[in-house]
């Protein structure tokens, strides 16, 4: 904000002089030294107010950028949905198109990064490759149950 004020008091300065200027030039006698000074005052004034209103504009840009990654975050941040058998998230866009890509809690959590899980072995069974976290479903549990064990009599 203050580099819009910088370059608006550099613009109101800059008008300042010109008008004086012009009041120099209305008279009978012309001082062109007094006239030179205020011109390079002028000048000089006109570069602060070119300086000030392109930091202003850049300031503008950067926080023009930040609205928009906010925006795809809380758009993201949305679409989120916790998924408690498994201990994991998933979009509710790719699970309403029928693909169920499992999310990395941590990553999601700490920093709003989407990190695919990484499937491990069977149905449920995921793994975090950032934060070495594994995530279980139900499924993948039962077929761990029912895994075939030979009996004491079959060794």
């Amino acid at each position: 904000m203050m580099d819009i004020l910088v370059g608006l008091g550099a613009t109101k300065t800059g008008l300042d002089l010109i008008k004086s200027v012009r009041e120099l030039l209305k008279g009978d006698k012309i001082n062109r030294p007094e006239i030179l000074e205020k011109l390079n005052t002028l000048q000089e004034a006109l570069y602060q107010a070119r300086e000030a209103l392109a930091d202003a504009q850049e300031l503008n840009r950067t926080l023009t950028r930040e609205i928009e990654d906010n925006k795809r975050l809380s758009d993201i941040g949305a679409d989120m949905e916790y998924v408690h058998d498994g201990g994991f998230y998933v979009r509710k866009s790719e699970k309403a198109a029928g693909r169920s890509i499992p999310y990395c809690p941590l990553c999601w959590s700490l920093t709003k990064a989407a990190v695919p899980l990484n499937p491990v072995s069977g149905e449920g069974f995921y793994h975090c490759n950032i934060h070495k976290s594994t995530h279980e479903t139900s499924v993948y549990r039962s077929s761990q149950n029912t895994r075939y064990t030979p009996s004491f009599d079959e060794l």
